[in-house]
């Protein structure tokens, strides 16, 4: 992360921020680059909102809790870790204690403070779902039967079968790059991506969204940039905490390709709603320097 001057920055601050704290929920020296990123983005796209509001404030308190939160659905992921409501409970504090800060910190008659203040509520509800899916959460499609336990199909099998159904592109590749197992496992896409991590990334951009302007009304382009986000970060992990050594050539390709996709998207739609900036660029860059050497694509 060296190179990286604005993400490094970021990564600072945040370390700067925890050290302060007298209750630390997951210790610094736990925390990777990856779990640092997460946080980086929500400051990033709150400060946007922020910016466009002209309101001064910091995020901290909830970039730590997301953190923590994303840390903990890693360890879920792979470890089969059970995130607790002591997890849950540290956002709707850290939550909490950001609309403290901004109250201290911005004067009665802003709007935007008012906003905030007004939908607090609305924000609590409209995220609960979410935040009860990662605890619930069993990696257990409910579609599957006992035969989900078997990996019984072979690629082709799954081809044809993709073919005939007219099953969406993104699902062609997810079957492909699960290693052959459709079944809800460690290795599922749909788990990985769809059940949790595009939740998460929505979750993160609408608590940007709202510490920043005080909006809580669901946003379709936040869920489409939540998709892309959680298809790029799913192969930053898929490579890293899950058997990256097990991927052949072919699995490598499938896996580069797919992400090509979804950072090409990702890139598209900032441009297209002006969402762009030098820090996400630096995000976006640092993710796909790791993977295209842990690839081996050339």
């Amino acid at each position: 992360m060296e190179k990286y001057n604005k993400i490094k920055l970021y990564k600072e601050n945040i370390i700067k921020f925890i050290d302060t704290q007298n209750y630390k929920i997951i210790k610094i020296n736990k925390l990777y680059d990856i779990d640092f990123l997460v946080g980086i983005l929500f400051l990033t796209e709150m400060n946007r909102y922020c910016k466009q509001n002209k309101i001064t404030i910091h995020g901290y308190y909830i970039a730590y809790s997301l953190i923590n939160l994303f840390r903990k659905i890693r360890r879920k992921l792979v470890e089969n870790y059970k995130i607790t409501y002591n997890d849950i409970n540290f956002l709707w504090t850290s939550l909490a204690l950001n609309i403290d800060y901004l109250n201290t910190r911005i004067e009665d008659s802003n709007i935007v403070k008012n906003k905030i203040n007004f939908n607090f509520c609305k924000i609590i509800i409209e995220i609960n779902t979410v935040l009860s899916n990662f605890i619930t959460y069993s990696k257990v499609h409910n579609c599957c039967t006992e035969n989900s336990k078997k990996n019984t199909e072979t690629f082709n099998d799954i081809s044809n079968q993709t073919n005939q159904n007219n099953i969406s592109l993104s699902n062609s590749i997810s079957s492909s790059i699960s290693d052959l197992n459709i079944y809800c496992d460690n290795k599922c896409y749909i788990c990985w991506v769809d059940n949790i991590l595009s939740k998460f990334f929505y979750l993160l951009l609408m608590l940007a969204k709202f510490i920043g302007s005080g909006e809580t009304k669901e946003d379709p382009n936040l869920l489409k940039l939540s998709e892309y986000y959680a298809n790029i970060f799913y192969t930053f992990l898929k490579i890293n905490d899950i058997g990256k050594n097990n991927l052949n050539q072919n699995t490598s390709y499938e896996f580069f390709d797919n992400y090509i996709d979804y950072k090409n998207k990702l890139n598209y739609s900032l441009i297209e709603l002006k969402l762009n900036s030098d820090t996400v660029d630096e995000i976006v860059n640092y993710l796909d320097d790791i993977i295209i050497n842990n690839l081996t694509i050339k």
